[in-house]
């Protein structure tokens, strides 16, 4: 993969975008023109609101989700974290998106599963391969949000939370990413920079097709694993 784009240079092609000519040289920290201080605000929301919007390979992630206390309650919630749930789990900090919790055996066990649908096979056994789950405010640590889950996480069964991550550096950005990037920034910092209406009026429309460019050309860095049968089709067999 080519080396990612610096942020400035981000910027500075967001700047172009808008058809103004006057580059800058850092927005961290930002230099003393209107554009870098204007870039320097809007730049970290534009990326997570980028990076937010769809799975890039580049900031899918996972982490072993840690159990908070269960809530001191009586009655019949004693034992339950929240009314219906059971287990709640720490909210990563640099989550942006959660995606699914899974057990070790990941989300792409499906087959096995359905394989046994009909017969009481070994495969009835197995963990649904995404488990529900429900994001709340968190009881146990106020200010923060929590996970709440059925399934209880040990050290020989732990759980697993896939998620979009908070992403700082550039360095792994392909070149589609930026320039989507570019464009939603030209889209938020144009109307501050008094840029022309119809050049930000162009970036926002070429930010909705960029992304959707850049998204298929990351999805195509995968292979994801053959649709399965219905369990009908599989009963004839």
């Amino acid at each position: 993969m080519p080396a990612g784009l610096a942020d400035v240079d981000i910027c500075n092609m967001a700047l172009s975008q808008l058809g103004l000519s006057n580059l800058i040289q850092s927005i961290n920290p930002p230099d003393q023109s209107s554009q870098a201080q204007a870039l320097a605000f809007w730049f970290p929301k534009c990326l997570d609101e980028a990076v937010q919007s769809a799975p890039w390979s580049f900031a899918y992630f996972f982490t072993n989700l840690v159990q908070e206390p269960v809530p001191s309650t009586t009655g019949p919630q004693l034992g339950y974290a929240a009314p219906g749930w059971q287990y709640s789990y720490q909210f990563p900090s640099d989550c942006l998106q959660p995606i699914a919790v899974t057990t070790l055996e990941g989300s792409r066990y499906g087959p096995q599963f359905w394989t046994g649908y009909w017969w009481p096979s070994v495969g009835m056994t197995l963990s649904l391969p995404k488990i529900p789950y429900q994001v709340m405010q968190s009881i146990a640590n106020p200010g923060t949000q929590c996970i709440l889950c059925d399934f209880l996480a040990s050290a020989q069964s732990p759980l697993y939370l896939w998620y979009i991550q908070q992403i700082r550096s550039t360095a792994n950005f392909d070149p589609m990413f930026a320039q989507a990037l570019s464009q939603l920034l030209g889209w938020r910092a144009g109307g501050v920079l008094r840029a022309a209406k119809d050049k930000v009026d162009t970036c926002m429309q070429n930010w909705k097709a960029a992304r959707l460019e850049a998204l298929a050309q990351c999805l195509n860095a995968a292979q994801q694993d053959l649709a399965r049968d219905s369990p009908s089709v599989q009963s004839r067999w």
